[in-house]
């Protein structure tokens, strides 16, 4: 809207002025708060991308700690059944020894009566040696005496064989 008065106020601006003026402000502002706009539009554009980047990397780290978690427990479970298979071999190792030494047990004989026996069996043998000391010695004598009687008849039979030509 342009004023035909051309009258002048008296600070030297026309009404067509300050209109002029008051619109260059607006359109100034107006392309000052779209600059602003722009600008925190790309602010914002860029602060999305950010958040969804590191919406991205939170997901991933999500997925590597779900699968490590997985991974873990896995091994785990894995750990346990050796563990167990290891423990009942164990045991049941552990359950043969002692079974066998209950056998063994049984099949042992105490030691007082073990002890009684040898010194029965030591006794025994001393009497044999006695007894095979006494055969010896008689023995030697009879060997002597085996000689003696093959010197005699040797001395009677070359006698004869003198007397006898």
């Amino acid at each position: 809207m342009t004023n035909t008065n051309k009258t002048k106020p008296s600070n030297g601006h026309s009404l067509v002025t300050l209109y002029d003026h008051f619109t260059s402000l607006l359109e100034e502002g107006s392309r000052l708060s779209n600059e602003k706009d722009k600008r925190t539009d790309e602010r914002f554009q860029a602060i999305k991308e950010l958040m969804e980047a590191k919406e991205g990397r939170d997901a991933e780290r999500h997925n590597a700690q779900k699968e490590m978690t997985a991974l873990a427990l896995t091994s785990a479970k894995e750990a346990t059944v050796k563990a167990e298979t290891s423990i009942t071999f164990w045991l049941e190792a552990h359950n043969n020894i002692r079974r066998t030494l209950a056998s063994s047990k049984k099949k042992f004989a105490e030691k007082e009566l073990v002890e009684s026996k040898m010194e029965s069996v030591i006794r025994r043998v001393e009497n044999l040696e006695k007894t095979e000391d006494r055969k010896v010695a008689t023995g030697q004598g009879k060997a002597h005496l085996w000689g003696y009687i093959v010197g005699v008849i040797g001395v009677l039979a070359m006698l004869w064989g003198m007397f006898n030509k």
